[in-house]
């Protein structure tokens, strides 16, 4: 899968996402900062405390070890089991 297309997908399926972070996500993708991108995108998870569900979470840590960024950007946003 295409890890720009796999945080846009993300993106647009986060219920809550602020209107300037999506903004600033799809800015990001536009110019291939793909890492940028996914960083911003797990952050806002994180701060803004959004709800994410097991299959978006697995589809993070996918992207995650593709791109080879540490596991510590996604694990607080594991959802509750």
């Amino acid at each position: 899968m295409d890890i720009g297309y796999g945080v846009k997908k993300i993106l647009v399926s986060v219920n809550g996402m602020p209107d300037k972070d999506t903004h600033d996500i799809l800015e990001f993708l536009e110019h291939d900062e793909w890492g940028v991108a996914f960083e911003v995108l797990c952050s806002v998870i994180e701060q803004e405390n959004l709800s994410i569900d097991a299959a978006q979470y697995n589809e993070i840590v996918h992207i995650g070890h593709d791109m080879d960024i540490d596991d510590t950007l996604w694990v607080r946003i594991k959802p509750a089991s």
